[in-house]
């Protein structure tokens, strides 16, 4: 979501909204692409703010719009303190220049942030954009793309549909075309295509589904050199590869693993548990059946995935081979947790 304090309506409002825009927590961190402020003590990961750092340039890339100045970022441990006037939990603040969210919408926000620098694009493009690149993946809404289209308020928009009939655009075109769009350009001299006539084609033969622009990007678990299993025991931490404090736990060490077909058990010592879930690699034509991989939903089902708590032996079926996160949990940092996976 896309506010500014001077949407309020009136000098007092105006006042008011941004005195409170100004109550916020210390800055914690500074990188090479933002500077970030938390409301919580729990830290963030190297690994945390490295992928901060790269979806901003992915998005700066992908939209030709770099810069030497840095996001300005504050994160809550739930939702902000809303500014009188704000719909949502969650905005990057035009009038001030800053993002104020929980970090399950930190991407959607950053695009913002992004487009901010060269255009003020209408809600169905503004919001579109920011689903199309916020890192997780596109899948169809309720509304129809012409129904979408000429929605004025955000809050009317569905954003499933806007983002991925620009995600389609993004995939079936060239990507330098749509900064323009958001500049204000016409549509069909910049795509060589009346509008009507590309949601018509969207509408036809766009997937159910496009994965992360990163998927599962984490370090392979370990595997055996003998007995075809994997096994780890690992320091949750936050200076070791793939240290997270954003993974649940509430730290956490996460790996992949690829799997097939076949039956499985996992025994976790230490911490509170291993968690697994499919990965979302490719494109998907269709909607896929309930956990179509067997016990392990995928993430594209918008599943956080299934905990299998320490200290006991549990197994598990896979139907359909694919990478699968694995994430190793703990309550306190510096916990050691080992991990052993192996086929039945």
């Amino acid at each position: 979501m896309k506010i500014a304090c001077h949407q309020l309506g009136g000098i007092f409002a105006m006042v008011l909204a941004c005195e409170a825009c100004l109550d916020l927590p210390p800055i914690r961190y500074e990188t090479e692409e933002a500077i970030i402020g938390l409301d919580f003590d729990v830290p963030l990961c190297q690994d945390d703010l490295d992928r901060i750092d790269r979806h901003i340039a992915f998005v700066e890339d992908m939209l030709d719009a770099a810069s030497d100045e840095k996001i300005e970022i504050y994160i809550y441990a739930s939702s902000p303190p809303r500014c009188p006037g704000l719909e949502g939990n969650s905005c990057y603040d035009t009038r001030r220049k800053i993002i104020r969210t929980h970090g399950t919408m930190l991407e959607h926000e950053i695009v913002h942030a992004v487009v901010d620098r060269f255009a003020e694009p209408p809600p169905f493009w503004n919001e579109g954009i920011a689903v199309a690149l916020d890192g997780n993946g596109s899948h169809p809404g309720v509304a129809t793309v012409m129904q979408s289209i000429h929605v004025e308020d955000a809050a009317d928009l569905d954003y499933a549909t806007a983002g991925h009939f620009i995600r389609w655009l993004l995939e079936e075109h060239d990507p330098a075309l749509i900064r323009p769009i958001l500049e204000g350009a016409a549509f069909e001299p910049t795509y060589d295509l009346p509008f009507p006539e590309a949601a018509a084609l969207f509408e036809q033969e766009h997937p159910y589904a496009y994965p992360r622009w990163f998927p599962c990007d984490y370090p392979p678990l370990p595997q055996d050199e003998v007995g075809g299993g994997w096994h780890e025991t690992v320091e949750i931490a936050c200076d070791v590869p793939g240290g997270s404090t954003d993974e649940g736990g509430p730290f956490s060490v996460v790996r992949t693993v690829e799997l097939t077909p076949g039956s499985y058990e996992i025994e976790t010592h230490g911490g509170l548990g291993t968690r697994l879930v499919g990965c979302h690699t490719d494109v998907l034509m269709d909607e896929p059946p309930p956990n179509f991989h067997g016990d392990i939903p995928n993430e594209v089902e918008t599943h956080p995935g299934v905990l299998f708590e320490s200290g006991s032996l549990q197994e598990f079926e896979i139907t359909e081979p694919g990478l699968f996160k694995v994430v190793a949990m703990a309550r306190d940092e510096h916990e050691t947790v080992e991990i052993e996976l192996r086929a039945r």
